[in-house]
């Protein structure tokens, strides 16, 4: 993963499962305007050259191939950390 990524702090509490399927679906279909919006809600920090992380606008300005292609990655796996954390809270496995 690129350095610029491993800058990215993630709140995964702000997504829903709607939004999920959503940004699956958007992805599929090269949909970044989509994607952005639901990055800008649950990337709390992001690299300062990169632009303010609430503004979908940020993630639209980065090379697709490239660092976009890494944040995509980088929020999967936010994703499967945050399930991890909560399940050992819970005491499920």
């Amino acid at each position: 993963m690129a350095k610029a990524t491993k800058e990215l702090t993630f709140d995964m509490t702000r997504v829903t499962a709607g939004e999920i399927a959503g940004l699956q679906k958007a992805l599929r279909m090269a949909d970044t305007e989509s994607a952005a919006a639901i990055y800008a809600k649950t990337i709390t920090q992001c690299p300062s050259e990169w632009g303010a992380a609430d503004d979908p606008q940020t993630y639209l300005n980065l090379p697709y191939f490239g660092e976009f292609q890494d944040l995509v990655d980088a929020w999967f796996e936010a994703g499967k950390n945050a399930r991890a954390i909560l399940r050992a809270n819970s005491g499920n496995t």
